[in-house]
């Protein structure tokens, strides 16, 4: 249970991060495609970890699991896309990121 909990701390405080840098693309077009995957794989992540203690059954749980993990290897992915363009702003939020997947992988 502390696992979860300090999952969903890191989560709040990596979606904290996500959205106050995306806010400034958000009125321009530029890398529009990888701040538009960003938030919606964060708002994906915040939800999974919402129910991924809610399977029934093990089957369920190990899929809820795979969805949370899917989304932040997508954020990781993403973040590190935006680091190579040079976007610097994105390192913080790629340490965080690699947390979560860490994490993760241990339940």
């Amino acid at each position: 249970m502390n696992k979860i909990i300090d999952l969903q701390e890191k989560s709040d405080s990596l979606s904290t991060m996500i959205c106050s840098f995306s806010k400034p693309f958000m009125l321009t077009k530029e890398h529009s495609t990888e701040i538009r995957q960003l938030l919606s794989s964060e708002s994906d992540l915040r939800l999974g970890l919402e129910f991924i203690t809610e399977g029934k059954t093990e089957k369920e749980l190990k899929q809820n699991i795979l969805l949370v993990t899917q989304e932040a290897e997508i954020i990781l992915y993403t973040l590190m896309q935006l680091d190579k363009i040079g976007l610097k702003e994105a390192l913080p939020m790629i340490d965080k990121a690699k947390e979560i997947v860490a994490i993760i992988k241990t339940l």
